[in-house]
């Protein structure tokens, strides 16, 4: 015998069902096994132990001293393989089980908080996850079968991704009322190449669009402030240290407060599409699924 061999669980279940039936002929048949499976499972079972595990008498099998030491590990072993069942099944039952989701700052704070409110009133039992993350980084968590859902703005995907489309936005300046833009009909690229923009992480798939978008003008800021926080970009653009380049749904309320101005790109449209990224091997829960609906109902006027 292999000590660092497991032992056969199917082997176990014949012993446990043997010691409580105490006959080979009604364990057999508890297990719908022929009395000839069953003792072969046995012998099996008691060479792999090296010894014998039951007396034969008669029609009759009685444990051995060797026999009844096992029958306490077999039991607990048991045991826990049922635990794990019940719980692998408590956990796709209505409303169990834990939701993995990353999205990015933004969504965190302007509109993941009223689906998650939502989300948590239809399966107040689930464990919910949330990490924030950017787009690449939590497409790669997806792939690796660590999330179950990416909220992020779509860019080059493998085919292990399914993609879930929730909105397209457009990215436009934005400045404090006292800027010279602020009162600008047209901006030319002179006045953008002299500006400093004022722009998320600089490894975001927004900055890339955003560069692109800026490079294809051929007019390059003269300096980039990259900051990891929407909030600080919009009150560097407040007091005037920069041109801020976000999405309408980021600045409503300092729009509608006055104390930020919103200025079109000067040529075409930065345009994104959101959406929702998830493994395309495994169909979705219907926790996913729901979660997936709430998205999409909240960012439906965006």
């Amino acid at each position: 015998m292999n000590a660092d061999e497991p032992i056969d669980t199917r082997r176990l279940r014949a012993f446990t069902m043997l010691a409580r039936e105490a006959s080979f002929a009604s364990a057999a048949a508890a297990l719908s096994l022929t009395p000839s499976a069953m003792s072969h499972s046995i012998k099996a079972l008691e060479e792999e132990m090296g010894g014998a595990l039951f007396d034969r008498r008669g029609h009759h099998a009685v444990l051995t001293a060797l026999g009844e030491r096992l029958l306490v590990h077999a039991e607990r072993i048991m045991r826990n393989m049922r635990a794990a069942r019940q719980e692998m099944q408590a956990l796709q039952q209505w409303g169990r089980g834990t939701l993995r989701i990353a999205a990015p700052a933004s969504a965190c704070q302007y509109f993941l908080p009223a689906v998650l409110l939502e989300f948590r009133e239809c399966f107040p039992d689930c464990a919910l996850n949330i990490t924030a993350m950017d787009t690449e980084g939590a497409m790669k968590l997806v792939e690796d079968g660590r999330l179950d859902l990416a909220i992020c703005v779509k860019s080059e995907m493998s085919d292990a991704i399914e993609w879930h489309a929730l909105f397209s936005d457009s990215l436009h300046f934005f400045v404090s009322p006292m800027h010279p833009w602020a009162s600008a009909k047209k901006l030319s690229r002179k006045d953008i190449a002299k500006e400093q923009v004022v722009l998320y992480d600089r490894n975001a798939v927004t900055t890339r669009l955003i560069m692109s978008s800026l490079k294809k003008l051929g007019v390059p800021p003269a300096d980039v402030l990259s900051l990891g926080s929407m909030e600080a970009i919009k009150e560097m653009v407040k007091v005037g240290l920069g041109v801020g380049i976000l999405a309408p749904w980021v600045t409503a309320r300092e729009i509608e407060a006055g104390s930020l101005v919103s200025v079109p790109f000067p040529s075409g449209r930065m345009e994104r599409e959101w959406g929702v990224a998830s493994y395309a091997g495994n169909k979705l829960t219907f926790m996913a699924e729901t979660f997936l609906g709430l998205c999409k109902d909240a960012t439906e006027s965006m």
